[in-house]
Order: C-alpha cells, then sequence, then structure tokens
C-alpha cells in the first residue's frame, strides 16, 4: 500500500472513530450532567505536563499588564504575532467539532426526527380498534421516546452549550492573550506570567477558517483559542512555513535536556543571584476515585438502560432497534470495565524531567515539552515533605497546582536552602505530599 493511500486510510478511520465518539457523547448527554467527559474513560492526564500552571489567568488590573520583554523584541518575518483578548464568542467558533454537530444537527432534525415523528404518528392514528396491537404501541412511543432524545442531545452537545460547560470549569481560558509562533513553538503571555510551548504543542495546533486551536492536553476543551482578530496580520504562507519546521523538528530525535534548555532559554535570561534547579521529579498521582465512581455511575445506568432497550426491542421483533441497543449496551459494558480498573489504583506514579531557576521575584519551570516563567507571589503555600524518602519543596499556586522541587535537583545543600522559606526550615517531613 503506498503512503498517500494509508494516510487516507488514517484519516478516514479516524473521522469515523471522531463521529462515533461525538455520537455516543450525545446520547449520554441527555442522561449526564457532564456530556464532554462521559465519552472518556476515567485516567489520569497526559504526562506532558501534569502540573503546569493554566495559561489566560486574569490579570490583577492594579498591576502593570505590559508583555514582557522577549515578547517586545523586534520581530522576523517568519513570526506570527497576536494580540487581544480571548472571549467566550472565540472559543464558540472554535471550539472542536463544531462542523460535525452541524452535519449532526441537519441529519437529525432534517431527517431522523421528522421521519420518526411521521411514522410513529402514523402507527398511533391507525392502531385504535386493532386488536392485539401492544407491540405496535410500543414501537410508536419508543420512536417518539427516540425522537425526544435526539432533540435533547443535539442541543445539549451544541457549541454554544459546550462552551458553556468547558468555561464553567476553567473560566481561565477566556482573558488577555498575547504572544507569537516562532520556529521554536509558541511564547503566550495571559497578562501575568509569560508560557512557552514547544514545537510538539505547536505541530498538533489546528488552523480553521476563524482562528487556531493549541491544544493543552488536559482534555478535548482544554486548549487555547486564539481567533483571527488576536493577530496583527495572519499570513498563511508564514504558518505553513512554521509547520513545516515543526514537523521536521518533530520527526528528530532531540535530546529530552536540549529541549528542556531551549524552553528555558525562550523565557529570557534569569537573574544573576538565581539558584538554578534541574534533575527528575518522581510524586504519586492520586487517583479520584470519587469522580470515577460518579463515572461508574452514569456508564452502568446507561449500560442498564439500553440493554433494557435491547431486550425488549427483541421481544417485540424489533430487530433493528435490538441490534443498535445491543452495540450501545457493549460500548458502555467495555467503557464500564475499563473505568472499573482505576479503582484498585491508590495512586499514578508521575515521573518527569525539569529544569528552570528561582530568583527574587521570578520562577521559571520548564519540562520538556512547555515552560512558564511566573512571579514568586503565585505562590500560596511553601512546604517540605518526604516523598519516596527524599526531601520535597511543595510550591502551591493560586491555581490549585503544585510545582515539586526534590533537593537532588540542586547542586548542593547550600543551594537547597537558599529557596527554603525560613518557616518551614525547622518544619519536620510528613509521608505524603
Amino acid at each position: 500500500m503506498s503512503i498517500a493511500a494509508k494516510r487516507t486510510l488514517h484519516e478516514t478511520s479516524h473521522r469515523w472513530s471522531l463521529a462515533f465518539r461525538f455520537f455516543s457523547t450525545a446520547f449520554s448527554s441527555v442522561f449526564s450532567k457532564s456530556a464532554d467527559d462521559q465519552s472518556r474513560v476515567a485516567e489520569p492526564r497526559s504526562q506532558a505536563n501534569p502540573y503546569a500552571v493554566a495559561p489566560t489567568a486574569d490579570a490583577n488590573p492594579h498591576e502593570p499588564t505590559h508583555p514582557p520583554h522577549v515578547l517586545l523584541e523586534p520581530n522576523s518575518p517568519d513570526e506570527l504575532v497576536f494580540d487581544g483578548v480571548i472571549t467566550e464568542a472565540d472559543v464558540r467558533r472554535l471550539i472542536p467539532e463544531r462542523r460535525l454537530w452541524f452535519l449532526l444537527a441537519g441529519l437529525m432534525w432534517g431527517i431522523i426526527i421528522p421521519a420518526f415523528t411521521g411514522v410513529s404518528l402514523l402507527m398511533l392514528f391507525g392502531l385504535p380498534g386493532r386488536p392485539n396491537a401492544t407491540p405496535e404501541y410500543f414501537g410508536a412511543g419508543l420512536m417518539l421516546c427516540v425522537v425526544i432524545a435526539f432533540a435533547v442531545a443535539t442541543q445539549a452537545i451544541s457549541p454554544k452549550r459546550r462552551t458553556k460547560r468547558v468555561l464553567k470549569e476553567r473560566p481561565d481560558l477566556l482573558g488577555r492573550a498575547a504572544g507569537k509562533f516562532t520556529r521554536g513553538g509558541l511564547l503566550f503571555w495571559d497578562g501575568k506570567n509569560l508560557h512557552r510551548f514547544n514545537h510538539h504543542y505547536c505541530w498538533q495546533a489546528k488552523r480553521i477558517a476563524t482562528g487556531v486551536r493549541v491544544p493543552l492536553h488536559e482534555g478535548v476543551y482544554t486548549q487555547l483559542y486564539l481567533a483571527n482578530h488576536l493577530f496583527h496580520a495572519f499570513d498563511l504562507e508564514t504558518w505553513n512555513l512554521l509547520r513545516g519546521e515543526w514537523h521536521q523538528r518533530c520527526l528528530v530525535t532531540e535530546d529530552e535536556a536540549s529541549q528542556i534548555a531551549d524552553n528555558v532559554v525562550a523565557l529570557g535570561t534569569p537573574p544573576k543571584d538565581a539558584t538554578r534547579f534541574s534533575g527528575t521529579v518522581n510524586v504519586p498521582y492520586p487517583v479520584d476515585h470519587g469522580g470515577i465512581r460518579r463515572s461508574l455511575g452514569w456508564l452502568g445506568f446507561l449500560l442498564v438502560f439500553f440493554s433494557v432497550i435491547a431486550c425488549v426491542s427483541f421481544q417485540s421483533d424489533s430487530m433493528i432497534w435490538a441490534g443498535l441497543a445491543a452495540i450501545a449496551a457493549l460500548y458502555y459494558l467495555h467503557s464500564f470495565a475499563k473505568t472499573w480498573k482505576w479503582l484498585s489504583i491508590p495512586s499514578h506514579p508521575w515521573t518527569w524531567q525539569q529544569q528552570g531557576w528561582i530568583g527574587a521575584e521570578e520562577v521559571a519551570w520548564a519540562t520538556q515539552g512547555n515552560a512558564i516563567l511566573m512571579s514568586r507571589k503565585e505562590c500560596v503555600r511553601a512546604s517540605v515533605h518526604a516523598i519516596n524518602e527524599l526531601p520535597v519543596l511543595c510550591w502551591e499556586l493560586e491555581s490549585g497546582r503544585v510545582l515539586y522541587f526534590p533537593k537532588d535537583n540542586f547542586e548542593d545543600d547550600s543551594q537547597w536552602q537558599r529557596v527554603i522559606p525560613p518557616e518551614t526550615i525547622e518544619s519536620p517531613p510528613s509521608s505524603t505530599p
């Protein structure tokens, strides 16, 4: 098989997979409060950036909101610069699967719903006075229920509804957005912090007619939604040139340490008195058993629901409905079994490489995929804990995330003592983070 044929086959298979997941979400949305999460098994987040600070947080109106110096430097011809505010309308126009929803809505409201409604009404009007019409009454009632479910589902997964749900959980996706796409990746400033996303993030970015989406690897809809109005001048030729550069860099096997170092350098020059750190972090990430139980509840309900529909349809000789319901039941049985396995896992180990520096006012923190430059004021609480028998400085941030600085990430004990807050020096380490 030729390379072009393989690529076409892969794209077709991806589209069918996306369509099935989207249609499954449509059914789930009728019964679940969180339709966008129902189609995903409760697993830990991607290891690309497990503890990074979420971008696009609202800036403090009493503090200066000028972009960092690295964003104000002269731009080269092969950069795409943007500056503005990400709004709810931008997210709604750029949210994934938008065109698939229009296709689904047209199919439902234009063909399926009218056809099912017409057939069910014709059946009901022709049934009075007929003996032994119970199966027909059941079939007509079932079709009316399906019509209502389709109508509710298409509304629940509309771009507007999905935008409302994702912004309710992640309001930080809105706000100030300034930065630029370069050959090395994306520099992004949210009004408070400077973020760096390397070429792997940018290669996965999706350009559509209304703007650019950059995935943050924290869910299907947790992305940077960069609408066209944010860009000073979006040149498609420059975008294609940058994508070619990102693709070539993704194909090359690069040293992880050098990629992390590049991310740190992209944030700017550290102060002379900064304390540098570099090394491996290994911490247990607790599994959200409460969230898994909630997912199991909805998956179990849907499994029983479609199983009953399949059995009743089979008894009524409605083989088409029985087959469709059986396929849905098998899908939710697979999801239920896959999710159940996580209840026996107390925590999931996370391991990553990190590098950066800690200054008197700012902190630069980087992994292989991305980096952030933030103020030390972002840390609301610092504490030292023993994790895997190693002292680790834990910084809890305003966003609820935690940054970890193991003692062996610093050159010597004096460097470690420089970053330990005075109130935590005498406190004994605990056994859990």
